[in-house]
């Protein structure tokens, strides 16, 4: 079930917000918004190698909505969950996210591809629990001067 996943040596600047924001921990939920081919999984994959967590695309491995429990049993305190649309019921697994990472100690980040179903979530409780929405955007100027060399780190100028 567990990947064996490769980071790239830079960042995008909502990596950093996403760390920020479980570094605070007053967030259960992290919901990664954005659109296609934006580098929203290399993100969850960069956060999985670089923070120790469990990632899983339910793209491409199935699990029924039952099932997910076993994801919350893991020993992994941050799971990573990628295009969560395809998860059987999925409207039943949002609405207990923030409950289920809380009674679990877990922290959770997921993203998908549909942008307007996350960003409604985004903007209700998830469960009742709290939820911190990051939007992914393409690739800023300054993320471009970064990537290229051009500037060491973001804010640099």
């Amino acid at each position: 079930m567990a990947q064996l996943i490769k980071a790239k040596p830079n960042h995008r600047k909502a990596y950093f917000e996403i760390v920020k924001a479980l570094e605070i921990g007053s967030y259960n939920a992290v919901i990664l918004l954005g659109l296609r081919k934006t580098g929203k999984t290399e993100i969850l994959k960069q956060l999985a190698v670089n923070l120790g967590g469990f990632y899983h695309n339910f793209k491409e491995t199935e699990i029924s909505f039952e099932d997910t429990e076993a994801l919350f049993e893991r020993g992994e305190t941050l799971l990573l969950f990628d295009e969560v649309g395809y998860l059987e019921n999925f409207d039943l697994f949002f609405g207990t996210l923030s409950q289920r990472a809380a009674e679990t100690g877990k922290q959770v980040v997921i993203n998908g591809s549909s942008y307007g179903a996350l960003k409604q979530l985004g903007r209700e409780n998830l469960g009742g629990g709290r939820s911190h929405k990051v939007e992914l955007f393409p690739l800023s100027f300054e993320e471009y001067l970064y990537f290229s060399g051009r500037i060491s780190g973001y804010g640099s100028g």
